[in-house]
């Protein structure tokens, strides 16, 4: 994901480079091994594709259009992989998995997306921190309590989960803020940022009406935050000495924060939540947080 969107960002610089044929490469490789940061990488060699065809004329379109639509291909070649296994074009049928009983699949209809869970899932990843802090080691654990709001949600599950500005603090500020300045400081970025933002759109979408959410879903968002915090950095490059020097710094230490925040989240999955922990040693994690937070 992150070299397809690299190869995109060349060739929206570079107009006349064979760099999205790469991109377009890379973003079909990252589809069939993680959809989700596969359809960021696709969605933005597609809007780089759309900012290369407005910008041009029509002697230069044909290249434009012609990634495009391999882009749309590209997409689709996930669903038609998928009915060549199961005989349908749903790309996740849930219905041929033995865990997903009927009762299990009523929850939510059977369905992969519902627009009721956009609330709860944007909260989840973006805004709620979901985490408790206590005075030893490792300071930060996964919020315990069951998540009560938006009753009006379809899920299937719910893991805990950590949202951007804990887990991620360095890149979330540098893509939203920092990105935010970069764009207004220095309009020559401003290309690359509106088709990193336009791109994200329909990832962002399908996660935020999943009817599952778990912090190890914020990776997929990572392609986007690093491709958009390292354009941000280099319209901070640019700034006067001072800010340049204080923005940096302030990035430093919440890079820090994502890495301690990051490790002390780890510690706590693998001790207590992942699968094929012994379960006495499970139930002594989980004994010990209880005995803690009562």
């Amino acid at each position: 994901g992150l070299w397809s969107a690299y190869g995109a960002l060349r060739w929206l610089h570079e107009p006349t480079s064979r760099w999205s044929f790469g991109a377009l490469a890379c973003g079909v490789l990252a589809l069939h091994a993680r959809p989700p940061a596969g359809l960021f990488a696709l969605g933005l060699l597609g809007a780089v594709a759309l900012a290369q065809l407005l910008r041009g004329t029509l002697s230069t379109a044909r290249r434009p259009i012609a990634i495009g639509v391999a882009c749309v291909l590209g997409v689709l070649s996930f669903s038609g992989l998928s009915y060549l296994k199961f005989g349908t074009f749903d790309g996740s049928p849930l219905r041929y998995s033995v865990q997903y009983t009927p009762k299990r699949l009523a929850k939510f209809e059977g369905k992969n997306f519902h627009l009721v869970n956009v609330a709860n899932n944007f909260a989840t990843y973006v805004w709620r921190p979901r985490v408790d802090f206590e005075s030893s080691f490792p300071y930060l654990l996964f919020e315990r309590r069951p998540n009560a709001t938006h009753p009006e949600k379809k899920m299937d599950s719910e893991e805990p989960a950590a949202a951007f500005p804990i887990a991620m603090p360095a890149l979330f500020v540098l893509a939203v803020a920092g990105s935010a300045w970069a764009g207004w400081r220095l309009p020559a970025l401003r290309r690359a940022l509106a088709v990193c933002w336009l791109a994200v759109v329909p990832m962002a979408g399908a996660l935020f009406a999943a009817i599952v959410t778990s912090h190890r879903y914020t990776a997929d968002f990572c392609p986007f935050l690093i491709a958009t915090s390292a354009l941000a950095l280099a319209g901070i490059d640019h700034a006067a000495g001072a800010a340049r020097r204080v923005i940096l710094s302030v990035a430093s230490l919440l890079t820090l924060c994502s890495i301690v925040a990051t490790f002390a989240l780890s510690l706590q999955f693998q001790g207590e939540l992942v699968w094929g922990v012994p379960d006495h040693r499970s139930e002594e994690h989980t004994s010990e947080l209880q005995s803690r937070f009562g």
